[in-house]
């Protein structure tokens, strides 16, 4: 075991770079300083940053849902502005504009009532099964909002999955399906029910029936894309069934598992009674309800075929053609007035973006005073590692005495963790930010000497050093160290003050004290002689 320290060098040793005190393996071995300490300041800091990240990617998130939220808005109340555009005028409304108003808040069933056959008008007037759905609030016509399958908006909708399934029909090679009022109101009707309770309807006014929950304006390759290919399979060993492939009751009778999906087989129905060579007739219903979950909706489809054209056959462009010259027709006899449903729904919709654009900005305010809180905590934390503090500024000795205070940095894990300075001022600031100060070292000359100690800042890890070389204090410089200056001078005599480095962190500490310097050095420090003297 060595108990001896080296004579003082001539020079002491140059450090050549400044990568040579942040090695790439670092072994804490600072004496006087328990490890954990500074295992637990790297800990803080590590979970300081990942809480800054989180908060950074939080306050990122919630600006997305500010940027949407802003966007729905403005969409909003362009709709809004539009609307009323579309719906101005002042005044009370005349006799006939009151009527126009009505009649269009009734939505597909003023239609209905109006331009309907005979048979949808007997449908919706006198159908014992309707009545009684009507009565059990399964169907609402008292409020035609946008959900409703009696909406203009939701029958254009349904006349498109007429064409989507014309489309398909003719792909097989079967004919179109004509659109009758009649279906058209049946559907309607039948759609309405499902959104309360999603099962088969059953009414009496349809021949063969489809539903579905979610699939929207995809609904007839909902239906029929998946289930053509399971018949497809099924008719290749059974050639009978294939020769009925376009006739659904003669597969619901004599094949009803494949119809239906039972045992091993899974459904076919929907693509059968959309292809049956029999069908003349078609009407769908399409509409909204919520899904429980914020403020979501989801669509609901049901289609309905019959094989006769019972009420008034059209193509899709003519029914079409007519249910949109009939809205025309009423927003003119409304006025300038307009429809002030209309304008109420969409102020409605307004406020309900402007709720959810408050919401989300809240959200975000919340977010963004986390995040400032987080970049203040890791600053403080960052801040204080490596002593960042300037030492002198000119080339007297700092401080206003000849005590030379060291301090323990908890929060450095390389380089140099120990920080010297003759200001009191300094010592006491760094210690309230969490240095832990280790009192007076040793004392430096009271007046200007032959032995200037210099003091140097590494930017790269925070860390100081200090040496009598004026060669070394240079050369650092030169390499990328900040020069200090002086920051004290060393009395020409005195006691000796050691220099030991720790070749696993790359620091440098300075002793008075001799039983330091040899514990130090005993347990793998190296010993770099006598630095400077002390009084």
């Amino acid at each position: 075991m060595r108990n001896t320290l080296r004579k003082p060098l001539a020079t002491i040793t140059m450090i050549t770079a400044i990568g040579m005190l942040t090695p790439a393996t670092i072994i804490p071995t600072a004496y006087a300083n328990d490890n954990t300490t500074v295992t637990v300041a790297a800990d803080q800091l590590t979970q300081a940053q990942a809480k800054l990240d989180a908060a950074k990617q939080d306050v990122n998130t919630k600006q997305a849902a500010v940027d949407q939220a802003t966007k729905e808005y403005d969409d909003a109340k362009t709709a809004y502005e539009q609307a009323l555009k579309d719906n101005q005028g002042s005044g009370a409304l005349t006799p006939e504009q009151q009527a126009a108003q009505t009649q269009l808040a009734k939505g597909f069933y003023g239609f209905l009532q109006q331009e309907g056959s005979p048979a949808a008008k007997d449908l919706i007037t006198n159908d014992p099964t309707f009545k009684q759905w009507v009565q059990d609030n399964n169907v609402n016509l008292s409020n035609v909002g946008a959900n409703s399958s009696f909406s203009f908006d939701n029958v254009n909708k349904s006349l498109d999955l007429i064409d989507n399934t014309n489309e398909v029909r003719q792909a097989e090679g079967q004919t179109t399906v004509t659109v009758t009022d009649y279906l058209m109101a049946g559907a309607a009707i039948s759609n309405e029910k499902v959104i309360k309770n999603y099962a088969h309807t059953n009414a009496p006014w349809a021949g063969s029936e489809n539903i579905a929950d979610g699939c929207g304006v995809q609904s007839v390759e909902c239906w029929a894309n998946m289930e053509k290919k399971y018949f497809d399979q099924y008719a290749q060993s059974d050639s009978e069934l294939a020769a009925h492939r376009y006739d659904s009751y003669w597969v619901y009778v004599n094949r009803p598992d494949i119809y239906e999906g039972n045992g091993n087989y899974m459904t076919t129905g929907h693509y059968l009674n959309i292809m049956d060579k029999n069908n003349k007739s078609v009407g769908v219903g399409f509409g909204q309800h919520p899904t429980g979950y914020q403020d979501f909706t989801t669509d609901t489809t049901t289609q309905q075929f019959r094989r006769d054209e019972k009420g008034t056959a059209y193509t899709v462009a003519e029914f079409r053609a007519k249910l949109n010259a009939y809205v025309s027709k009423l927003k003119e006899q409304a006025g300038s007035t307009g429809n002030q449903t209309e304008v109420d729904n969409a102020k409605k919709k307004l406020d309900e973006a402007q709720r959810k654009l408050d919401q989300a900005q809240q959200a975000l305010d919340a977010a963004q005073k986390t995040l400032e809180q987080a970049q203040k905590e890791y600053d403080e934390i960052k801040n204080n590692q490596g002593g960042q503090q300037p030492g002198g500024d000119t080339d007297k000795p700092t401080g206003d005495g000849t005590s030379v205070y060291r301090l323990f940095n908890p929060y450095m894990t390389q380089g140099t963790t120990h920080l010297y300075t003759t200001s009191k001022t300094e010592y006491d600031h760094l210690q309230t930010l969490g240095w832990k100060g280790e009192d007076i070292v040793f004392h430096a000359a009271k007046y200007a000497s032959s032995s200037p100690v210099w003091r140097l800042y590494n930017q790269y890890d925070g860390s100081h050093h200090y040496t009598t070389s004026i060669d070394e204090y240079q050369h650092l410089q030169d390499v990328g160290w900040t020069g200090e200056k002086i920051a004290w001078y060393a009395p020409d005599q005195g006691r000796d003050v050691y220099r030991v480095y720790n070749p696993y962190t790359g620091e440098h500490l300075f002793t008075a004290d001799h039983a330091e310097a040899l514990k130090l050095i005993n347990i793998g420090w190296t010993d770099e002689g006598i630095a400077f003297k002390t009084n």
